[in-house]
C-alpha cells in the first residue's frame, strides 16, 4: 500500500486534502470572515445549510473534479512536520498559492510534466 504524496516546507507539511478535512475546512476557513469576505457568493446572507451546501460544492466538489479530471492534487496544509501515517490537523488549503506554492508548483512540473502554469489572482477587496 502506498502512503498519499506529501510535501514539506520549513514549516508545513502538504498532503492530499480529503473528505475527512470538510468540516474542519468549513469551521476554519468558510466561517471566518476574513477569509470568506473575498468570496463574492457568500457574502449574501446563507443560512448554515446553505452555506454548507454551497462550500462542499464550490470547493471539495470542485477539488475533485480536477482530480478526477487532470489528477491534480489540492493540498491540506498542516503546521509542522508530520509522520508518514498521520493526517495532522487542517491549518488551510492551497493548490498553487501561498507559501506552499514553491513546492506546489515543483511537485506539479515534476508530476504532471508542465511546460508551464496559468495563475488567476482575485484582486478585489471585499
Amino acid at each position: 500500500m502506498s502512503l498519499a504524496p506529501r510535501l514539506r516546507t520549513p514549516r508545513l507539511t502538504l498532503r492530499p486534502i480529503g473528505e475527512d478535512d470538510f468540516e474542519d475546512f468549513y469551521r476554519l476557513l468558510v466561517l471566518d470572515p476574513e477569509v470568506i469576505a473575498y468570496y463574492f457568493a457568500y457574502r449574501a446572507p446563507l443560512s448554515d445549510a446553505e452555506r454548507r451546501a454551497r462550500a462542499r460544492k464550490d470547493f471539495f466538489d470542485h477539488f475533485d473534479v480536477g482530480a478526477e479530471r487532470h489528477g491534480y492534487i489540492c493540498w491540506a496544509l498542516c503546521l509542522g512536520e508530520l509522520p508518514p501515517d498521520e493526517s495532522g490537523a487542517l491549518a488551510g488549503w492551497c493548490g498553487v498559492v501561498t507559501e506552499a506554492a514553491r513546492a506546489v508548483v515543483v511537485d506539479g512540473f515534476a508530476r504532471y510534466g508542465l511546460e508551464a502554469l496559468h495563475a488567476v489572482v482575485d484582486t478585489t477587496s471585499p
